[in-house]
This record gives C-alpha cells, sequence and structure tokens, in this order.
C-alpha cells in the first residue's frame, strides 16, 4: 500500500489567478473566430474553449497584442494580466459589468 507524503516533502502546489468576465465583454465576432480551431491554433496564447466560454491565458501580454488578435480580446487580456491574472474565463452566463472595459451586450442582442 502506498503512503501519503507529508506536507514536508510533497512538491508545492502551484496556482495561478483567474478571473471570470462575460462573453459580453468581447465582440460577438470574436467569440466567432475563437470557435474556430484554425483561429485558435494560430494565436500565440493558450484560448480553450468549454461549454459556457473560453479560457484564455494571459501570457505574452507584455510582449504586446499578437497581430491576429482582435482589439477587443487584447484589452481584456492586457486588463487582467496587469491585475495580476495569469487567465480569463468568458463565460456566457457572468452578467458582471467590469469597470474599465468596454461592454458589447447591445452587439449580442
Amino acid at each position: 500500500m502506498a503512503t501519503q507524503p507529508d506536507s514536508t516533502t510533497a512538491p508545492p502546489v502551484e496556482e495561478h489567478k483567474l478571473v471570470v468576465l462575460g462573453t459580453a465583454n468581447l465582440r460577438p465576432a470574436t467569440v466567432e473566430h475563437l470557435e474556430e480551431a484554425r483561429f485558435r491554433a494560430a494565436l500565440p496564447f493558450i484560448v480553450a474553449p468549454f461549454d459556457e466560454g473560453f479560457f484564455v491565458s494571459c501570457v505574452g501580454v507584455r510582449e504586446g497584442k499578437a497581430r491576429i488578435e482582435p482589439d477587443d480580446l487584447w484589452q481584456c487580456r492586457r486588463w487582467a494580466h496587469v491585475r495580476g491574472y495569469r487567465y480569463v474565463m468568458f463565460d456566457r452566463d457572468a452578467e458582471s459589468f467590469v469597470e474599465g472595459l468596454d461592454d458589447y451586450s447591445a452587439e449580442w442582442e
């Protein structure tokens, strides 16, 4: 029977901060692009879709906006990075308004 390592011998767990934003912080056209596997693969950062939206990495923000990255996505990634977040979860069900980010809710109607 295997024994569990105690806290003095176990390797430290790596933790990262994540912020939840609504997909209303993105234009509908940007979300359509993020749904395309070929577009996601061309980006120099991780975009992982899930049933209600996307997980997006803030890695590379210091280097500047990626050539094919839509401005609205860049603004959200930069906003999150400056505040110490490593990932953004864009959730279709999130209803929170975030000061300092554009709200494209009207474009979704």
